[in-house]
């Protein structure tokens, strides 16, 4: 299996109130495996996401990729877990705009132990080539439109070769027409490259494209195909 996460809780205490978004959540993808979660606005959603991911850490349960504990050990060793095993797709993109898009693509590289240079750049071409950004390389992101910037995103998430991607509505700030492409595009990679993909989306039609649909609820996870 290569993402388990058990049991997970995390709360958000506010000068008034206690938010419970997450209570007891489980879930297992398999390696290859393409998973949707849907919910209503505000379920936790990007919460989960980013608990999976090592961004945000559940104040109980664990996380597993490809089964190294994800939060047993110090912040240190949750980041290179991280950089090495996990590709993210965030809805605003998150490219930095002093920054060249194929320099983007290139940071998560850089946080660790890397190949030289040469090899890296060589590598984020041929990823930008891929996603059909290879004359825009040298551009800045306030340059592109905003399909192009999350292609470059995408590409910017499989400069580790990691073994999974999440994706955090991908779509949500492209109209349906670019949307589609870029979501074609992930599958395509996704598929190609043998990737394990969580994504969450507000869309029916997107989430059916997933082999496994879940709904956030309550804290918790539900089989959405079931229902």
């Amino acid at each position: 299996m290569l993402l388990s996460a058990k049991h997970l809780f995390k709360t958000y205490l506010l000068a008034h109130s206690e938010i419970r978004v997450l209570q007891g959540v489980n879930l297992e993808v398999a390696h290859g495996e393409t998973v949707a979660i849907i919910g209503r606005s505000g379920a936790g959603k990007s919460t989960l996401l980013h608990t999976l991911g090592g961004l945000d850490r559940p104040q109980a349960g664990s996380v597993e990729i490809d089964g190294v504990p994800l939060y047993h050990g110090r912040q240190k060793t949750c980041n290179a877990i991280r950089s090495k095993k996990i590709g993210f797709v965030f809805q605003s993109y998150h490219l930095l705009p002093e920054m060249t898009i194929t320099e983007n693509v290139l940071l998560p590289a850089l946080s660790g132990p890397h190949p030289p240079w040469r090899v890296l750049r060589e590598r984020a071409l041929t990823l930008l080539a891929q996603v059909g950004l290879a004359e825009r390389a040298e551009h800045k992101p306030p340059e592109l439109s905003g399909g192009e910037q999350q292609r470059a995103a995408l590409a910017r998430a499989l400069v580790n070769d990691p073994g999974l991607i999440l994706a955090d509505e991908p779509t949500g700030n492209l109209d349906a027409v670019t949307g589609r492409q870029v979501i074609d595009l992930l599958f395509k990679l996704s598929k190609v490259r043998g990737l394990s993909l969580v994504m969450v989306t507000h869309s029916p039609d997107l989430a059916r494209l997933c082999s496994r649909v879940f709904e956030l609820r309550d804290g918790r996870l539900f089989d959405f195909m079931s229902q």
